[in-house]
């Protein structure tokens, strides 16, 4: 059997969900290790290798950063890689985690960035055709996290996301009105850096929060929720600081790190299902 399959393009790991069965998660490191005998080893055995390597120039991890840098290559034993090369190779264990797990896919949606161009989003294209993963979206990662709510409950208005995860901020403003139907109002973010602890980050993300709301034309009192998304944001300084803005206590009833994927599997099933009654 095949199955939709959602996928969180993560920095430093990336998040599968298939939509049709209530399996775990399947979670993949986003790293290559190239040994000292050549070849490419990725996922949970790339990692095992890289982190007993006593040479840390011999792994590459968090290429996502870099993606789209036309420029940027990976130099190794003469070899040259792009960055959109070695996210391929990254897509292609995916694939593999995912056929282990649950079996063939008819389809994945891929969640990114908001923030991500276009020039990004092509080198994402790029990377799954060469992994032979079939795309069906590429969709925003702050309106997968949403439409895993509003797919659920009567989750509706303006929400605001808060994604806090491996040195990383983003906070989006999104217009909710129906899972079919929503809409980005504004984006902002922080790259930070990642020896920083969660209360700094906390901190320091007020003024990202702000600035978002400002870019939208909404006023903290008129944000109807607040949904938590990443590995960080579960930290009670995040709902201290999220309360104090809005009011509200955050959203998490779905797991931060879960919650984009599962909404981007959400949106493969609605695909699949549109093209079944056009048929």
């Amino acid at each position: 059997m095949a199955h939709v399959i959602g996928i969180d393009f993560g920095l430093m790991n990336i998040v599968s969900v298939a939509a049709d069965t209530e399996g775990p998660a399947i979670i993949t490191p986003s790293l290559v290790y190239f040994g000292p005998e050549g070849g490419s080893i990725t996922g949970i055995p790339g990692l095992d290798a890289a982190v007993a390597d006593p040479d840390p120039d011999r792994a590459v991890l968090g290429v996502r950063r870099v993606l789209g840098d036309a420029a940027w290559r990976f130099s190794i034993d003469g070899a040259k890689y792009r960055a959109v090369d070695l996210v391929g190779l990254v897509f292609k264990r995916v694939a593999h985690d995912i056929e282990a797990e649950v079996g063939g896919v008819d389809g994945v949606v891929v969640a990114v960035p908001a923030c991500f161009h276009d020039g990004q989003r092509r080198a994402v294209l790029e990377a799954l055709a060469s992994a032979g993963l079939p795309l069906l979206q590429i969709m925003n990662e702050p309106s997968a996290a949403a439409l895993a709510y509003a797919s659920t409950t009567s989750f509706r208005g303006t929400v605001v996301v808060y994604d806090l995860g491996d040195g990383n901020l983003d906070v989006t403003i999104l217009d909710v009105r129906s899972p079919e139907n929503i809409a980005l109002l504004a984006v902002g973010g922080d790259l930070g850096a990642f020896d920083e602890p969660i209360a700094t980050q906390a901190e320091r993300s007020e003024a990202i929060v702000l600035r978002a709301l400002k870019e939208a034309d909404v006023k903290s009192g008129d944000v109807d929720a607040v949904l938590l998304v990443g590995s960080s944001a579960h930290h009670p300084e995040v709902a201290e600081l999220l309360h104090r803005l809005f009011g509200l206590t955050p959203f998490a009833e779905i797991d931060p790190v879960l919650v984009v994927a599962r909404g981007a599997a959400v949106k493969g099933g609605m695909i699949l299902e549109e093209r079944t009654r056009a048929a």
